[in-house]
């Protein structure tokens, strides 16, 4: 009998093991051009943007990466190890990332420092695997689009379905898992596995970016050491914490850092935010010891609509002034604000303030008298339990 999507549904969602272990060579490609066109007409979207960074030349001007070729292993217990190779424009660069299930370690040939994530669920640098292998992504991929059956094919050793996918309806897509940008999307999915080995992104109906998984072998014997690493004594380490929800581990661990700013009760009451039924996740990146970011996401069901916030320390220059949008300035409640609204429409709109020593920018698609209204409820975090 054919596979179907339902055979895909059934092993992705069964409690059933999948695998024990896998093997794959990955190849990510986009073409450049259309991936500017794609990246340019999204910006338009986000702030009231100067028409200067509109340009080839500018700041979102893509064409850094047009090819990498990555080998991943998986094993059990979220053990990872990435292996990445990436061509642009005649240069190249090496990059491997390492995970052994809690902590993420990754190096490239073009920097000295070793990158240390003490949670490895936000390494960026393990989702090339993640997207295509994980159980949690995949669902939380296909929670985000309407996906269709279009034919039954044989790829990468397996019977497969070919899906057409589009974006869910006022549906936030987090943009590292899925090609940013585009207006639908061709999964090839793998129906005895419950894995997909083939991501398109598609804007306009051309094709611009994909992830294709050219060779898959499960259920291998690994080396242990393959999923581990150590510090020498004399490397040079760029430290980042992880994504934490207990406010006395935040505080621990924050040391030299940010004073953290969450949204009060009653906003939070407001916004149709209930504790624990509701997403609202914060990430602490640590760099050098020197400084804090951190990254708050809130979901706000009552706007159906998510809220990011982007707070460091006053003296800190990640968190950029901006100069690429035009900003408006206004005084509320005795609080300055600086806010970039690219005018009615599904718009994102973007705040900008400080608070004590702390620089807060707050991005969203709710109305500006809400964002306005949220920017003005923020308290330090040992004012309102995390959970």
């Amino acid at each position: 009998m054919a596979a179907s999507f339902g055979d895909f549904l059934e092993r992705l969602y069964s409690s059933r093991a999948r695998f024990d272990s896998l093997w794959a060579e990955l190849r990510h490609s986009y073409d450049a051009n259309l991936h500017k066109d794609v990246l340019f007409r999204n910006s338009l979207a986000l702030g009231d943007r100067k028409p200067l960074y509109l340009s080839s030349s500018g700041p979102f001007s893509p064409g850094l990466v047009a090819e990498s070729l990555s080998q991943i292993w998986m094993g059990s217990g979220e053990r990872l190890r990435v292996e990445e190779a990436r061509r642009s424009r005649g240069d190249n660069e090496h990059i491997l990332t390492i995970s052994d299930g809690c902590v993420a370690w990754t190096r490239t040939s073009k920097a000295p420092t070793v990158v240390v994530e003490e949670d490895a669920r936000t390494s960026v640098g393990l989702l090339g695997a993640k997207r295509l292998f994980d159980v949690p992504t995949l669902r939380l991929m296909l929670e985000q689009v309407v996906a269709e059956p279009v034919a039954t094919i044989s790829t990468a050793g397996g019977d497969c379905v070919r899906l057409r996918a589009t974006p869910r309806r006022d549906e936030v897509l987090w943009p590292h898992l899925l090609p940013f940008g585009a207006d639908e999307y061709e999964f090839v999915a793998d129906c005895e596995r419950g894995v997909l080995v083939s991501i398109i992104g598609y804007s306009e109906k051309k094709p611009f970016e994909a992830y294709t998984v050219q060779h898959v072998l499960f259920d291998q014997v690994f080396d242990e050491a393959l999923f581990s690493r150590s510090l020498g004594q004399d490397e040079l380490v760029d430290r980042r914490l992880g994504a934490f929800v207990n406010k006395h581990e935040i505080a621990t661990k924050s040391q030299n850092g940010v004073g953290i700013y969450v949204l009060d009760a009653g906003m939070e009451s407001k916004l149709g935010i209930v504790a624990g039924h509701t997403k609202r996740d914060i990430t602490m990146i640590n760099v050098y010891g020197a400084k804090t970011i951190a990254k708050l996401t809130y979901v706000a069901p009552a706007f159906n609509e998510s809220i990011w916030l982007f707070e460091q320390s006053e003296t800190a220059t990640d968190l950029k002034e901006m100069d690429e949008y035009f900003w408006r300035e206004i005084s509320r409640e005795g609080v300055g604000l600086a806010i970039s609204d690219p005018g009615e429409g599904r718009g994102w709109r973007i705040i900008r303030l400080v608070k004590d020593a702390t620089k807060i920018a707050l991005i969203s698609r709710v109305s500006l008298d809400v964002l306005t209204e949220v920017s003005l409820s923020l308290v330090p975090l040992a004012e309102n339990p995390w959970l």
